[in-house]
């Protein structure tokens, strides 16, 4: 099997979504400014984009895949005429067959998983929470990225990146309808959170370490819990074997905390005054 990835920048129908046709069976919807990835066999295929109004399908258009290629398209629309363009860039990253769990391609998510992979690391899980709030584990670490108004992060980004073996556990706090992700370390203060808080210290939206949840992804949030729990205990359980690090190294270490904003200064103060005094 293939896949055919089509990104969606802008519809002329009322619903502002494309549907895809391929091989003249319409095989699913994409909303405007995302992305959808749709299996199919080798071999040579034609497909059509319609949008959501009343406009005729777009011209046939052709694709030769190979088996495991990935190949995306570029699709807008702007009155009556669409644009198809070939995308090439930076396909290598979400065509992972080793990942374990993956929401739904947005390309706001596959642009992180790409920019993650570039540092050499393999993505494993990469899902969305309740709001743009994404986790991504690795082989060496967990990430939380957010965007977005809700998250408080109007104009830019947060990220949240911590390894594996500096996890002391993973909570996810789930009432009737709503809840939130929580990934507890040494020297990060834990609060009492409320997904309906207008009140900033109390919004997970709003935490670097926590994903706000609604019904719809707790499964996959409570199979990423799973997962980093136990990967985490590997990877403590690698640190034992190895020979106890000196205190240099591990005054290094609360250092990258320091500069992560995983902890702060006062909180890494302590931290190294306790190592030297042993």
């Amino acid at each position: 099997m293939g896949k055919v990835k089509f990104n969606a920048k802008t519809a002329s129908g009322l619903l502002c979504s494309f549907s895809v046709y391929i091989d003249g069976e319409n095989v699913g919807k994409i909303k405007q400014n995302s992305s959808e990835v749709f299996e199919v066999d080798e071999g040579k295929h034609v497909f059509q984009i319609k949008d959501s109004g009343a406009f005729k399908k777009s011209e046939d258009q052709e694709l030769n895949i190979d088996e495991d290629e990935l190949i995306a398209f570029n699709i807008s629309c702007n009155g009556f005429k669409y644009t198809i363009v070939r995308d090439d860039s930076n396909q290598a990253s979400i065509d992972n067959k080793d990942m374990i769990l993956c929401s739904q391609l947005t390309t706001e998510l596959s642009d992180l998983i790409g920019s993650i992979e570039e540092s050499g690391e393999k993505v494993l899980i990469a899902i969305k929470g309740a709001f743009r709030e994404y986790l991504i584990c690795t082989n060496k670490s967990v990430y939380i990225a957010k965007k977005g108004f809700m998250t408080g992060h109007f104009l830019g980004k947060g990220n949240f990146h911590i390894p594996y073996n500096k996890i002391t556990n993973v909570e996810i706090d789930m009432h009737l309808l709503s809840g939130y992700f929580e990934i507890s370390t040494g020297g990060l203060e834990n609060k009492k959170l409320n997904y309906w808080s207008n009140n900033a210290n109390e919004d997970p939206a709003k935490q670097p370490n926590c994903i706000s949840l609604n019904k719809v992804v707790l499964k996959d949030f409570e199979k990423a819990r799973d997962f980093i729990l136990n990967y985490e205990a590997d990877a403590k359980t690698d640190v034992k074997i190895k020979s106890e690090k000196s205190i240099p190294e591990q005054i290094r270490e609360y250092k990258e905390l320091l500069d992560d904003g995983i902890i702060s200064k006062d909180e890494f103060e302590e931290k190294k005054k306790e190592l030297l005094s042993k």
